[in-house]
C-alpha cells in the first residue's frame, strides 16, 4: 500500500506529468520528527483543537487505518467489505459503460480520451480498495467529508464509492492503472451529476441517505476539480458543476439543517452528513470567490446548518462508540460557561460585532477546524463582496 502513497504531491497539488513506472518506486523517508515536540510549540488552549488534526497522522493509526484487513475500521477495506464492492464496482462498470455508449451515440466530444475497454480493469473491487485508502489517508484528514466508519457497508451509494476512487487515484503514484483511473475523471464527473439532475428535477419526498450519499459525490468531485492542475477541469467545476451543486444545497434545504440532539447513531449521520455537504459546498465555492474575485454562489447569512461536529463522534465507530463520545463531548460543553454559536452565519455575526458577545470561557469541543476553516472562507468572501 505505502508505494502507492510515496509519490503524492505534498501541496496538494495533483500531478500527472511523472513518467510512468511498472516497478515499485525505492523511497527512502527522513527522520520523523516527534509529534510532542510541535505540540510543544502550541498554547496548550489551542492543542485540544489541533489533536485530532495532528492525530491523524500517527503512523501506529495508518497501520491499522489503511491496513486492508479486517484491522480496518473502514468497512470497504475489510474482506467483508470487498465482497460488497464486487457488486458495487459491477453496478459502477455497467452505469460508466451504458453513459459511454449514450455519449457515442449522441454524438458527444470527449473530453479526454480514455479506453473503455479498460473500465472493468480499473474499477474493480481490488484496485478500489487501494484507491480509497490513499484518499482516507492524504484527502480526508483535510476535511473529513465521508463517513469513514460506514464506507463500504451494503447501503454506501455507488456515486460516492466512484467519487472517493477518482480523488484517491489523483493522490497516488502515476502506476498504469492510476493514470487510466483520472482519464475516467471526465466519465465519472458526467455520471455522477446526472444523478445529481435526475434529483433536482425528480426531488423526492423526503432525501434519503442514499441520495444524499450522491450530492456527497458531487461535493467531493467538484472539489476535486477545481483543485485539479487541468485548467479545463477547473473552468468546469467552477461555471458549471458548483452551480449545479449549490442549486442541490439549497433545494434539499442542506443549508438550514440543524444537528437535533440525538442517541440514534444512523440519524447522526444523516444530519451530520447534510450539515458538512452544505458546509464544505460551502467553503469550495467561497475559496472560488476569493481566486477568481468572482461573487460567491451561496451567501454567508444562507449558511444557518449546525457547525461540524468534534472529531470524536464524526470517526465513532459504532453506535456504542458513538453514545459514549456524545457524553463526552456534551459533559465537557456543559463545563463550558459560554453557549457557542450553532452556525457559521451566527458565529461570523459574533465574530464581526462592535463588542465580543461571548464572555466566559469556551470549551474546546465548541469549535472544530472545520468550523474555524468554513468561517475564515466565510469572512474573506464577505470581505470581497460585502453584499452577502
Amino acid at each position: 500500500m505505502q508505494h502507492y502513497l510515496n509519490v503524492a504531491n505534498n501541496d496538494g497539488s495533483f500531478n500527472e506529468n511523472v513518467p510512468d513506472s511498472d516497478c515499485t518506486p525505492q523511497s527512502s523517508p527522513g527522520p520523523s520528527q516527534d509529534i510532542s515536540d510541535v505540540m510543544a510549540l502550541l498554547p496548550s488552549y489551542h492543542t485540544a483543537i489541533l489533536d485530532d488534526a495532528i492525530g491523524s497522522f500517527m503512523p501506529g493509526k495508518d497501520l491499522d487505518m489503511l491496513s486492508i484487513s479486517g484491522l480496518s475500521p473502514i468497512p470497504a477495506l475489510t474482506d467483508a467489505g470487498y465482497e460488497i464492492l464486487v457488486s458495487k464496482a459491477a453496478s459502477l462498470v455497467s452505469g460508466l459503460c451504458d453513459l459511454h455508449c449514450e455519449l457515442e451515440a449522441s454524438g458527444s466530444a470527449v473530453r479526454r480520451p480514455y479506453d473503455i475497454g479498460e473500465v472493468e480493469n480499473v474499477f474493480c473491487a481490488e484496485k478500489i480498495r487501494f484507491f480509497a485508502a490513499a484518499f482516507f489517508r492524504l484527502t480526508h484528514v483535510h476535511f473529513p467529508l465521508v463517513h469513514y466508519p460506514t464506507f463500504g457497508v451494503p447501503e454506501t451509494s455507488s456515486f460516492l464509492i466512484l467519487a472517493v476512487t477518482i480523488f484517491g487515484a489523483s493522490r497516488c503514484a502515476p502506476f498504469k492503472h492510476t493514470v487510466q483511473a483520472q482519464e475516467f475523471t471526465a466519465l465519472a464527473e458526467e455520471y455522477i451529476f446526472r444523478e445529481v439532475h435526475r434529483l433536482n428535477t425528480e426531488v423526492p419526498f423526503e432525501l434519503a441517505l442514499e441520495q444524499l450519499q450522491t450530492i456527497q459525490a458531487a461535493v467531493a468531485i467538484t472539489n476535486f476539480m477545481i483543485n485539479h492542475n487541468d485548467w479545463s477541469l477547473r473552468e468546469r467545476g467552477r461555471l458549471i458543476r458548483l452551480p449545479t451543486l449549490v442549486y442541490s444545497v439549497r433545494l434539499f434545504k442542506l443549508a438550514k439543517r440543524h444537528r437535533p440532539l440525538t442517541l440514534d447513531w444512523h440519524q447522526f449521520i444523516f444530519n451530520e452528513t447534510a450539515a458538512r455537504v452544505a458546509t464544505l459546498t460551502a467553503v469550495v465555492d467561497w475559496n472560488q470567490a476569493r481566486m477568481c474575485y468572482c461573487p460567491p454562489n451561496l451567501a454567508v447569512a444562507e449558511m444557518k446548518c449546525s457547525l461540524p461536529c468534534h472529531r470524536e463522534l464524526w470517526d465513532a465507530p459504532n453506535a456504542t462508540a458513538y453514545i459514549v463520545a456524545k457524553e463526552t463531548v456534551d459533559a465537557a460543553r456543559l463545563a463550558s460557561t459560554t453557549i457557542f454559536n450553532k452556525s457559521i452565519a451566527d458565529f461570523l455575526s459574533s465574530l464581526m460585532a462592535d463588542a465580543w458577545p461571548l464572555q466566559g470561557s469556551i470549551c474546546h469541543l465548541n469549535l472544530t477546524l472545520e468550523s474555524l476553516s468554513a468561517a475564515s472562507f466565510g469572512k474573506i468572501a464577505q470581505h470581497i463582496h460585502p453584499l452577502i
